[in-house]
């Protein structure tokens, strides 16, 4: 058992500096642990929790490859918190995090970082709908025109989430499958016998009436496009 504490990291305006401070707040009796920089404070503060804490504390961080993470001096920071709160051989400070990019160790850490890190990798694929992260991505302004054309994107993008958010879950389900066996056939539309057959086997829906009656609702929000076979 110990204390849980989650950072999400897909969003833009997230400090670690203000981080810390809570940190030391919470766990540190508003003392000033030391430390120049926000590296270095993050020693200090994880040496102050295991000197003093008998329960771990676990840090979940929902994406920690997002924009506002991608610093060096962010991920040295959270490295030091975990591997400076060794107690009896253990770390006390034990962080569990999610990355969207498969490459995210080629970019994100220097090998002393990632050593400190010391982490156990596991494929975790939740298939979650992604609304708080797109939500989150920055929006870049530059010439009118782009102006124009990302808030009419963007637009369209709100109004997409909004329509999955109200779906049936299997509706939900039904649009996985056809994402998956659209992408893996690059530009050529996905025909209805193979997405029915997918269904089937995943035992979503045996049933034409049932399975047509669900893309229909999909296309009339727009969300898919259907399209005529040609020989």
């Amino acid at each position: 058992a110990g204390d849980v504490i989650g950072l999400d990291g897909y969003d833009p305006s997230i400090d670690l500096g203000e981080f810390l401070d809570v940190f030391t707040q919470l766990f540190c009796n508003s003392e000033n642990v030391g430390g120049a920089s926000m590296a270095e404070r993050a020693t200090a503060c994880a040496k102050r929790y295991a000197a003093t804490k008998t329960r771990p504390l676990y840090l979940l961080i929902n994406n920690i490859d997002g924009t506002a993470m991608r610093s060096h001096l962010v991920q040295e920071t959270l490295a030091n918190l975990t591997h400076h709160s060794d107690k009896d051989g253990a770390p006390m400070i034990r962080i569990a995090a999610s990355v969207d990019d498969v490459s995210a160790s080629l970019y994100l850490w220097k090998p002393h970082t990632e050593a400190k890190f010391d982490w156990s990798w596991r494929n975790v694929d939740t298939y979650r709908p992604y609304f708080e992260e797109v939500l989150a991505l920055p929006q870049h302004n530059s010439e009118k025109k782009s102006k124009r054309i990302k808030t009419k994107y963007k637009s369209s993008v709100s109004s997409a989430l909004a329509v999955l958010k109200c779906i049936a879950p299997r509706h939900t389900e039904v649009l996985q499958v056809l994402a998956r066996l659209q992408n893996t056939s690059s530009s050529k539309p996905t025909s209805y016998s193979t997405l029915k057959e997918e269904c089937v086997k995943k035992m979503l829906t045996s049933s034409d009436t049932a399975l047509k009656g669900m893309l229909k609702e999909l296309v009339d929000h727009k969300i898919i496009v259907a399209c005529e076979a040609r020989d």
